[in-house]
């Protein structure tokens, strides 16, 4: 289920347009698979949207993904 957070973001771009809708804080996806090591299908997300815009990670911006107990914890690097 879905968990609505509506003060977290209010507003979206640079210009501050409102949002049509609430900001999900949680988010589904499925694990799919690509095609990777010695023709090996390996497990694959892809994560897109202006949601991660809204969140400030912006294209070309580097990040860190921390893995820890089942948990994947995606932070900005502070490397540009």
């Amino acid at each position: 289920m879905y968990k609505y957070d509506v003060d977290f973001v209010k507003t979206r771009g640079a210009d501050k347009t409102p949002r049509k809708r609430p900001f999900k804080a949680e988010r589904n996806l499925t694990v799919s698979s690509v095609g990777g090591y010695n023709n090996k299908e390996v497990p694959a997300l892809r994560i897109n949207g202006m949601w991660l815009d809204d969140l400030g990670f912006h294209t070309g911006d580097k990040v860190t993904i921390h893995c820890e107990n089942g948990k994947l914890v995606i932070e900005k690097s502070e490397d540009k």
